[in-house]
């Protein structure tokens, strides 16, 4: 019996012992994984299946061996240890799916956080009286909020917000560390992120569907792809720099309203096609995002392969040139000027420019032949309008959401429940209108023709198209310097269209608005 014990005994050391192993193999690969560079896909993919691979190693470990493992005379493992491990396991889904915008990847990650908190792994770090532990806990509630967020799980996020709020006064009460006031920040960003987000409400519904794209596949005709063919979007780069932006963590609401348009899919019942693969960048500097275009570029797999870039970004003057502020807005951070896309015209290039000073970059010309589409923010917004602050930006807005844009500068807040499906229906035809011109117009530009063929970058057009109808016919917006621009322009037709100002009225008609009626 005592050599049985003693095996047994051994055995369960062994046990510990491995688990100890993997744990710290574990976080080294997550510390190498958190140190790559965002650009160079192909080595973080490597990286990231060998780090996945550890962690899924180590989850099955503990929960084959959970007795041994909890045995305070052995390791003494705790809940909040558990809970540590799926948060981490969370976080290597979030990340993927922000490369590759694979909705099965973010669902995944939201069923660990879930289960962190159904299963209350984290409900008593405060009883360890440890800062570091209790930070881990607030950290966690603050990426299982934006998951839920991504996941237009809005009211999820708003539990989750009151969570996060308690526990930063929690807190701040126990131990008064220095960075409480950090916390209460991240908190109120919160707020403000989803505040920002309920532009308008439907009566009876605590969260919007997600906006579809318009599928054009359908239709009996559709624009024809010029000589050089349609392309594809393969990478899409975001970078938020504006001064004032709202956002949640690193995450601005533009860039946030962005990613969700580009997740979203024409057939709701269909299996999603192929995403591109996304850079986030809060606050990038200009070699930060020039480095990183570069190796985009380098990995670009076929000539007809585009890249869009969107920039969020205040103007500024340097040397006599305006240009677009990155990094912290200083110096140091640089600025981006019209002369340094030149080199990555040599590919498809969609630039999204989101920024007062954008129409700067109107001159930008493809040096090598290959499309270039350029779409510029308005350089001012109306005074009867919600601004920036309030609703974030109103360009980005209608390239995401058009229909919540156009309900802002309407001032409607709330939509009957019947009303909003046949405002939504209304709303896309209109778009379908500026396709359709779009497919009859003589002189369509060969790189707007080469981008319709992706259902992304269709969906980006024909919303600006829409914003510019808008622009057209809506009271507050008589100035030219309120409508967004597009090089190159739309065909001139569009703007006389008979069917996309009748889609107009109709859809003013639909929300009960007399503003479109310019």
């Amino acid at each position: 019996v005592s050599t049985q014990r003693t095996g047994k005994r051994r055995m369960s050391t062994q046990v510990v012992e491995d688990f100890k192993a993997l744990l710290e193999k574990s976080q080294s690969f997550f510390n190498g994984l958190r140190d790559l560079p965002q650009y160079e896909n192909k080595q973080w993919k490597l990286y990231y299946e060998k780090t996945f691979e550890v962690y899924t190693k180590l989850w099955k470990y503990q929960q084959e061996h959970r007795s041994v493992l909890e045995n305070p005379e052995l390791y003494g493992m705790k809940r909040w240890q558990i809970g540590e491990i799926a948060s981490k396991i969370g976080q290597l889904y979030y990340h993927y799916f922000l490369r590759t915008s694979d909705v099965l990847y973010l669902k995944e990650s939201y069923v660990f956080y879930d289960a962190i908190r159904s299963r209350a792994y984290f409900q008593d770090v405060f009883d360890e009286q440890s800062v570091p532990l209790v930070v881990k806990k607030l950290r966690y509630l603050a990426r299982f909020s934006l998951v839920c967020l991504l996941l237009n799980r809005r009211t999820k996020a708003r539990e989750l917000m009151e969570e996060l709020s308690d526990n930063t006064d929690a807190y701040a009460k126990a131990f008064g560390p220095p960075d409480a006031a950090e916390w209460a920040v991240v908190t109120r960003e919160l707020r403000n992120f989803l505040a920002a987000g309920d532009v308008i409400s439907v009566v009876g519904k605590e969260e919007l569907p997600p906006t579809q794209l318009l599928d054009v596949s359908t239709l009996e005709t559709s624009i024809p792809p010029p000589q050089s063919g349609f392309v594809s979007l393969q990478t899409a780069v975001f970078v938020g720099a504006a001064a004032n932006q709202i956002r949640f963590s690193e995450m601005p609401l533009e860039i946030f309203r962005l990613t969700t348009a580009i997740e979203a899919s024409t057939n709701p019942e269909a299996h999603q096609a192929r995403l591109p693969t996304k850079h986030l960048q809060h606050c990038s500097s200009f070699s930060k995002l020039f480095v990183t275009l570069a190796s985009i570029t380098k990995e670009l797999p076929q000539e007809n392969e585009a890249i869009l870039l969107y920039v969020s970004a205040d103007g500024c003057e340097q040397h006599g040139r305006t240009g677009l502020a990155l990094g912290d807005g200083s110096p140091a951070g640089g600025a981006l000027f019209p002369e340094d896309l030149l080199p990555f015209t040599r590919w498809p290039l969609c630039l999204v420019l989101d920024s007062p000073a954008a129409s700067r970059f109107g001159s930008v010309r493809s040096m090598f032949g290959s499309p270039l589409v350029i779409m510029m923010a308005p350089t001012e917004t109306p005074p009867e309008v919600p601004g920036p602050g309030t609703v974030g930006s109103l360009f980005t807005l209608f390239l995401s959401h058009p229909l919540q844009a156009l309900c802002v500068t309407c001032n409607i807040v709330e939509l009957e429940a019947d009303v909003y499906p046949i405002a939504e229906e209304a709303m896309s035809s209109v778009l379908l209108a500026i396709y359709k011109e779009l497919q009859q117009a003589s002189n369509l530009h060969p790189s707007i023709q080469a981008m319709v063929g992706n259902p992304v970058l269709c969906n980006t057009i024909l919303r600006l198209g829409f914003f510019e109808a808008v622009c057209r016919s809506h009271v507050h917006f008589g100035k030219s310097e309120y409508s967004p621009s597009l090089s190159p322009p739309l065909p001139e037709e569009l703007g006389s269209s008979m069917a996309v100002k009748t889609g107009l009225k109709e859809l003013g008609k639909v929300l009960g608005t007399g503003f479109l009626d310019a």
